[in-house]
């Protein structure tokens, strides 16, 4: 299979591509919802802490209702939705809160240590984070889309202040929110590739070879998308917060503390993607075998 077939076959299969929307709108959740938000005989306790102060718990078990409110949005006029509703709920059903909250707590106990855990937590514990963090919850309510969209739609009539959009840019780009998002974003369509290669008739490891080049490319142009997102959905979560508060909490993840918590958040990302995606690719693949 070479490269252009099985880039086209991503891009023009309506199924993957209605799959892919979703795929993309659940990265940029989980993405606001924790990034604007860590030894192996570390207390879990302060790991536990450390899951709900960050809103890692509250991703996690809110992921399933918001992937069948975008599944459901995908197929409002898809020309296949009987074939397309079957494939996204195989993957939609493929997120297991309870095993991926242990996957990255896991993660957490043995690549961080205690004294950046208390540090985290002293952080979180400050009135700047505490306001901030309340101000991130509204990601996780239910109208947030329907609230989002009428907030973007009166921007044009009253724009943001100059040097709010200043600071709110400095902060998506000190939290690295677009990198995380679009790494998230390729990570998942390398999945829904790797689907198509197996069950492809050519050479797999050719056929990965070849598919190289097409993530650095995808990277490159979904980069614009996601910052243009990240910018926009932080002005809406902060829009009624003071630019000292907005360019206060940029500093803390310019900071050594702030950069590491970026890092770990990075780490658990890839946690609950990968699992994600291998759940989802062994459903696939069982679901395609039973209908040979």
């Amino acid at each position: 299979m070479s490269h252009k077939t099985v880039y086209l076959a991503i891009e023009g299969s309506n199924g993957v591509r209605v799959l892919r929307k979703v795929v993309k709108s659940v990265v940029t959740f989980w993405c606001v919802s924790l990034a604007l938000v860590s030894q192996a005989d570390m207390p879990l306790e302060r790991i536990d802490r450390f899951m709900s102060q960050s809103g890692i718990d509250e991703m996690v078990y809110a992921m399933p209702g918001r992937i069948r409110a975008l599944v459901g949005d995908a197929l409002i006029g898809a020309q296949h939705a009987d074939a397309e509703r079957a494939l996204l709920q195989t993957v939609a059903e493929a997120w297991y809160p309870d095993s991926i909250r242990a996957s990255i707590r896991e993660y957490l106990l043995n690549t961080s240590s205690q004294a950046e855990i208390d540090a985290l937590l002293a952080w979180k514990a400050s009135p700047l984070a505490k306001r901030m963090f309340a101000a991130e919850m509204q990601s996780f309510a239910p109208d947030f889309q329907e609230n989002f969209a009428r907030y973007v739609e009166t921007l044009a009539a009253t724009p943001p202040h100059a040097d709010t959009m200043k600071a709110i840019s400095r902060l998506v780009a000190e939290a690295e929110l677009a990198d995380i998002m679009v790494d998230s974003t390729v990570e998942a369509t390398r999945a829904m590739a790797f689907i198509i290669v197996e069950t492809g008739n050519e050479d797999r490891s050719k056929a990965l070879a070849a598919l190289a080049g097409t993530w650095r490319q995808m990277r490159a142009d979904l980069m614009p998308q996601m910052e243009a997102q990240a910018v926009l959905t932080a002005h809406y979560l902060y829009r009624g917060e003071a630019l000292e508060n907005i360019n206060r909490y940029a500093d803390f993840y310019q900071s050594d503390l702030g950069k590491r918590e970026i890092a770990l958040i990075q780490g658990a990302m890839k946690v609950a993607m990968s699992e994600w995606s291998t759940a989802s690719i062994q459903a696939l693949m069982a679901r395609r075998m039973s209908s040979d």
